[in-house]
């Protein structure tokens, strides 16, 4: 087959079947089709590039099991085994698009690796073996044509999206979720991919309850991709407001992997944009005193925006270290939530970033990190989740350092600073977190992405059962809350790949916790 679309062949345009996308095609609205020699007919582009996709996929599966191969046994070649065999983090987190995404600096690995080191003590490598197989995530999706998407469709999506989403993520315009769907074909390109944009989000949301969603969902994501490079290649908000779309689904179906390059691909069309440059009091001064709404509607659709890609950030931030990523001007503190985020950053990277306290074992109550801490006191656990999963970063310190004079504390004194006081807060953000998570997944109304619940749960699980084994709390009620976290971790299980994997960890994990508890006479 040749190298090059039967269009950019005829005038002479370098192309390349390996590219997600031919620019000229999408610029003149044409189907981009390559010549096959050998069957002398036309092939589109999307099967060419569904065929790399699977050579790619199949090609990283066998590169793995190679390098398992290599280093363990091939009864023992599974993702958790490697993790606590090794001295790296590499449990792997979430697929990338045709490859495995090894995260190794993230929380939930640190943690995962921690907690099972702490509960096994003297256990062996065959200590950790499942007891049973988990249910591998499917990828069987029923098929269901473009028709089905009826007017009465369009409504119910759009009512559901504007109650569930739209709270997490102000994306679109309000006028756009207030349609009868019934001109859908009147729509201007712009419009009409919002609009299939907002239905999938919608009915992916709509798939956690009801599985038959998930076919539809897939459907007006594939028909809105017919659009997506000629609505995302303009740098506007209109292209921005796109993009943000395209993350909040990835964040529904976070298999494909592909949310990481959309959210670089939204912050460098924020850049271009110029609004990294310019803060709330500036903005407000150009505005004009009387009149003129454009400035002020242009405003608005600003900060909502950028509302929506801290919002998509902040969902990744538990998975991800970003302690080193140059997106700081994301987080100016204009508002308490936006301090909030950038107080997270600052704890992140001063543990295991560039402040290494993780790596040194150093003591938290000595230096900056004693002053985040004093500044972590003044927001409280039931305010946002992110102050618990920022209280969390500070679990592996807590484990890993041993007590020196400036974080001693007496058994008995309460009030004051030191790691008894700090484990305890450790332990309430987790059951906290725990709650909220819960709450949410269990919710018809609630919008939170399985990634993120995936990981706050697991997290927060490991948390509660290192204080339960270390008796850091004796109070605390341990056995709801390890219910919970596996209710969540079940609930997303056949959602998305990694699910299945975060809670093959947690059984593992529990069964080593059950195994080492003393048994009762």
């Amino acid at each position: 087959m040749l190298q090059t679309c039967t269009r950019c062949r005829s005038r002479r345009i370098k192309c390349d079947t390996r590219l997600p996308a031919c620019q000229n095609c999408a610029k003149n609205d044409s189907q981009c089709v390559f010549l096959d020699e050998a069957l002398q007919e036309q092939i589109p582009r999307s099967y060419v590039r569904a065929l790399n996709d699977k050579i790619s996929e199949l090609t990283s599966q066998l590169d793995l099991q190679k390098g398992y191969a290599a280093r363990y046994s091939i009864q023992d070649a599974t993702v958790m085994t490697a993790a606590a065999a090794s001295n790296e983090d590499s449990y792997v987190l979430m697929p990338r698009t045709q490859r495995y995404l090894h995260l190794e600096r993230s929380l939930p690995t640190i943690v995962t690796r921690l907690t099972v080191e702490a509960l096994s003590g003297s256990s062996t490598q065959s200590d950790m073996k499942m007891s049973h197989d988990a249910q591998p995530f499917s990828t069987d999706i029923f098929k269901t044509d473009r028709s089905a998407l009826t007017p009465k469709v369009v409504r119910h999506l759009l009512s559901r999206y504007d109650r569930c989403v739209r709270p997490e993520f102000d994306i679109v315009d309000p006028e756009l979720l207030s349609q009868d769907g019934q001109g859908l074909k009147k729509l201007s390109k712009r419009q009409k991919f919002e609009t299939l944009m907002i239905c999938a989000v919608a009915a992916g949301h709509e798939s956690y309850r009801n599985p038959s969603w998930k076919a539809l969902a897939q459907t007006l994501r594939d028909w809105a991709a017919e659009d997506t490079a000629s609505v995302i290649s303009a740098a506007d908000p209109a292209s921005l407001t796109a993009i943000l779309l395209l993350i909040v689904y990835e964040l529904l179906e976070p298999s494909r992997g592909s949310v990481w390059e959309l959210m670089d691909m939204a912050i460098r069309t924020t850049i271009q944009l110029g609004w990294h440059r310019r803060d709330r009091s500036e903005v407000q001064i150009d505005l004009p005193e009387a009149g003129s709404h454009s400035n002020k509607d242009g405003y608005a659709t600003q900060q909502r925006l950028l509302h929506a890609l801290k919002t998509a950030d902040r969902a990744l931030s538990l998975v991800f270290n970003q302690s080193s990523t140059p997106n700081d001007w994301l987080w100016t503190p204009n508002t308490e939530e936006d301090f909030l985020l950038r107080l997270y950053r600052d704890v992140q990277g001063s543990i295991y970033g560039y402040g290494q306290l993780y790596d040194t074992h150093s003591c938290p109550f000595v230096g900056h990190v004693e002053e985040l801490i004093m500044s972590m006191e003044t927001f409280s656990l039931e305010q946002s989740p992110t102050v618990c999963e920022m209280w969390l970063q500070l679990l592996p310190v807590s484990v890993r350092h041993r007590q020196c004079v400036s974080c001693f504390q007496e058994e008995g004194d309460v009030a004051a600073r030191g790691m008894r006081s700090l484990r305890r807060r450790l332990v309430a953000a987790a059951l906290a977190l725990v709650e909220h998570t819960h709450c949410m997944t269990i919710s018809p109304d609630g919008f939170i992405p399985p990634l993120t619940a995936s990981a706050r749960a697991l997290v927060a699980g490991c948390t509660v059962l290192l204080a339960r084994a270390k008796n850091w709390s004796p109070e605390s009620p341990f056995l709801k809350a390890i219910l919970q976290c596996t209710e969540v971790l079940t609930h997303f299980t056949s959602h998305w790949k990694g699910g299945s994997g975060y809670l093959r960890v947690w059984t593992i994990i529990t069964e080593i916790f059950d195994k080492n508890q003393p048994k009762s006479q």
